[in-house]
């Protein structure tokens, strides 16, 4: 059996820590939103395009059947008002190289602007201009897409949601949702707990 070294157990300790600290921070209102919305979003492809999850997030037939079946209450319990549940798969250096190109001001009047996509850039900007090192725990995301993200205009970032798709997938392992899905426990305070660990930006 693998015996840990004292520096890693201290580092495993500290982000354990940290886990708990987490769970235990009041929600931010519009990450658990965000957060709630991609877990309906993906509750809706479960029911009605179940392939296109399986491929795409590479979940077993079985744990679509039961996210496509799941009370809304359950989507609730696993949005998160601390750390969203889903992490970004665009290529951030993509991002970083748009925003440091030219754009259209006046975008909005011209296109039709992503409003999902937008709210996301919109979101990191908000939070990384406030904290950057915790908007980069909460998305999931490089020091340096955070960091152009909150420099960036609202202009810029609605302009970036109409020249670069948006893609997600799940932050943790999929063995943690089929627990909670399954779970017939009255409180769901691990499973939710080791989701957290999962999710955090090891770095």
């Amino acid at each position: 059996m693998y015996a840990l070294e004292p520096l890693e157990r201290d580092v495993i300790g500290s982000f354990d820590k940290f886990a708990v600290q987490l769970s235990e921070e009041k929600p931010d209102q519009d990450i658990f939103e965000f957060d709630l919305t991609l877990w309906t979003l993906l509750k809706l492809l479960s029911a009605n395009a179940p392939s296109q999850v399986s491929n795409h997030f590479s979940l077993p037939e079985d744990l679509v059947n039961k996210l496509a079946s799941a009370p809304d209450s359950y989507l609730s319990q696993l949005a998160s008002g601390v750390l969203l549940s889903f992490k970004l798969e665009t290529d951030q250096m993509e991002v970083i190289d748009n925003l440091a190109g030219s754009y259209d001001s006046v975008i909005c009047l011209k296109n039709v602007v992503d409003d999902f996509d937008a709210a996301y850039w919109l979101l990191l900007n908000k939070l990384a201009s406030r904290n950057l090192d915790m908007a980069m725990q909460i998305f999931g995301v490089s020091s340096g897409l955070a960091s152009s993200v909150a420099a960036s205009s609202n202009s810029q970032l609605r302009s970036l949601s109409h020249r670069v798709v948006i893609r997600f997938s799940l932050r943790f392992d999929i063995g943690v949702l089929d627990q909670f899905l399954s779970a017939a426990l009255a409180d769901t305070t691990p499973i939710l707990l080791k989701k957290i660990q999962q999710s955090l930006v090891w770095r």
